[in-house]
């Protein structure tokens, strides 16, 4: 019999302004001109409420077009152009979580389903830990002992979602030793690209604040 794998299942907080007096040359000067534009509406609604609200808006709009100008300031570092031909690329299904991943009784894999939103992406964003895998890290495994227990003598839904958040922390280093045995470039990448990771992350991070 079929199942779905119910064993498992799977950014950063936005970064600060920093010194603004420091960097403020960094930031594109259109800011400027939607400050004081936006600003003048503000005032002219006369309501202080209104305003408060559109100062704090132009802050975070501000603070946003900051980050992008950093961060488009060290996109080479991260992406530095390769004369070598096209960037090498793979199929990866952006999904595994355990309700599309199927076992049978034994827990031995029997088919992985949706396939239909997967895409050919760059190694550097391909090779890197399924959601299957991803949780809340928790190193040390909760006692059962320790938490309480309801009328009935079970204990409590927090103990088994923390012993998942546990699960979850160790699974990651067995799944990478079973990769290096076969496919050990896989490894080498996900190892060598973990910046370029973090650099995505925050570019999608500033993305939903823009």
């Amino acid at each position: 019999m079929v199942e779905n794998l119910d064993a498992i299942e799977g950014a950063e907080a936005r970064k600060g302004k920093g010194n603004q007096q420091e960097h403020q040359e960094d930031r594109p000067s259109s800011v400027g001109s939607v400050l004081s534009e936006s600003s003048s509406i503000s005032l002219s609604a006369g309501s202080s409420t209104s305003s408060e609200s559109g100062d704090k808006d132009l802050e975070e709009l501000e603070e946003t077009m900051f980050i992008i100008s950093r961060l488009r300031s060290r996109l080479d570092e991260f992406f530095p152009i390769n004369d070598q031909g096209p960037e090498p690329t793979m199929l990866f299904h952006d999904d595994l979580s355990r309700h599309n991943i199927l076992v049978d009784g034994k827990g031995v894999l029997t088919g992985v389903v949706n396939w239909e939103c997967v895409s050919f992406l760059p190694l550097w964003i391909a090779c890197q830990l399924p959601s299957v895998l991803q949780g809340n890290p928790l190193d040390e495994e909760p006692i059962k002992s320790k938490y309480q227990h309801d009328e009935n003598g079970e204990v409590v839904e927090l103990y088994w979602e923390h012993l998942e958040n546990y699960e979850l922390t160790q699974l990651p280093h067995i799944f990478l030793e079973e990769m290096e045995k076969l496919q050990p470039w896989w490894v080498e990448i996900f190892e060598s690209s973990q910046q370029q990771r973090d650099f995505d992350l925050r570019s999608r991070i500033v993305g939903t604040l823009s």
